[in-house]
């Protein structure tokens, strides 16, 4: 390898480890509190991941439908407990609380 090859490389490498630092580092956190999600719409980026909390001191559980119609059942969410949604395709995205039909958001990915 020449010298110039390895230089590019490790320029490369880095600059993909800040950003995926940078990522995790700002990854939108939606809340859950008093049954309610802190942000009932928000619009991210096609491929983002958002952090959903539990900051409630109830059990909640976290359904998604994605935009093409499935949907996901993540399980329980404790007290204290995150939860990461990576928003794989465009549209919109719906998500609530199985145990408390009123906590709904909705995600939009453009």
């Amino acid at each position: 390898m020449t010298f110039r090859k390895f230089v590019i490389l490790t320029a490369v490498g880095g600059i993909a480890i800040a950003g995926a630092a940078y990522a995790e580092v700002h990854k939108p956190i939606i809340g859950q509190k008093n049954k309610v999600f802190s942000l009932q719409e928000v619009n991210m980026p096609q491929g983002a991941t958002i952090r959903v909390e539990n900051d409630d001191n109830i059990v909640h559980t976290l359904l998604i439908t994605k935009p093409d119609g499935i949907r996901s059942d993540l399980g329980l969410q404790k007290p204290g407990e995150q939860l990461d949604i990576t928003l794989e395709q465009l549209g919109d995205y719906m998500v609530r609380c199985g145990i408390h039909p009123a906590m709904k958001m909705v995600v939009h990915t453009r």
